[in-house]
């Protein structure tokens, strides 16, 4: 930032727009869009104020997209940030919305989860967004959409997963993947990564029914989950601190 570094807060919502703030003041500094919505059509570059398209705003039997969907372009599961390259790792959900207001109804807005207009299949997205240039490192696009928050470590690994029940191990600085397994069910929680008697170790808990396998399940139908308890997996690094 002008004036040298600076004590930052971030922020991201559920449009997956991401806005920067003094630390100290809480004064505003900049947002980035991540590009998954279509709600927002300027951002004040003073003040951080959203303007949004008018002609998305709810007209009585009149059906409209609005993208992201409700659950979010960026909902839950939490971002990871590695404090050395000053990048924050976010999981992403790629969707939109088609919806409808009937006044007087019981459920007077209906709405349903839909494809972007330019999607090609893939619903999951976990991108590297460096804060000092405001640019995408890199970024992963899958099929299956995110379900994992994320984790950096030290090491240069970044681990998540997704509702293929996939779990990884990425390289956090190209986003190469260097290792995954299928658990029983979604891994639907926050990673996290301690050390015993000098070996480390990454957690995660496994388990379906949630906001992630109910709201995005009819995009990717072939996608299933079996039923079964929550499990929780731990896997021991290598003692050369390589992937699990």
């Amino acid at each position: 930032l002008p004036g040298g570094p600076t004590r930052v807060v971030v922020t991201m919502g559920k449009l997956g727009i991401l806005d920067a703030l003094d630390a100290r003041t809480g004064r505003y500094l900049f947002s980035h869009d991540m590009g998954l919505q279509n709600l927002v059509t300027g951002i004040d570059a003073r003040t951080g104020r959203k303007t949004t398209d008018p002609a998305l705003e709810p007209e009585a039997g009149k059906p409209k997209m609005v993208c992201p969907f409700p659950g979010g372009a960026r909902s839950w599961p939490s971002t990871a940030y590695d404090e050395r390259s000053h990048t924050l790792y976010i999981p992403m959900f790629e969707s939109c919305m088609s919806y409808l207001w009937k006044p007087n109804e019981e459920w007077d807005i209906q709405y349903t989860v839909m494809p972007r207009p330019d999607s090609d299949g893939k619903f999951g997205r976990v991108a590297a967004l460096n804060l000092d240039t405001r640019k995408l490192s890199w970024q992963q696009r899958r099929r299956a959409s995110q379900a994992s928050a994320a984790l950096v470590t030290a090491g240069g690994l970044l681990f998540e997963g997704s509702r293929d029940r996939y779990f990884r191990a990425s390289d956090s600085a190209s986003g190469k993947l260097l290792w995954q397994t299928r658990l029983d069910l979604t891994p639907n929680a926050f990673p996290i990564t301690y050390a015993r008697d000098g070996r480390q170790y990454v957690a995660i808990t496994s388990g379906g029914g949630g906001p992630v396998d109910v709201s995005w399940q009819s995009l990717t139908p072939e996608i299933e989950n079996p039923g079964g308890a929550t499990t929780l997996w731990v896997f021991a690094l290598d003692e050369d601190a390589g992937p699990p």
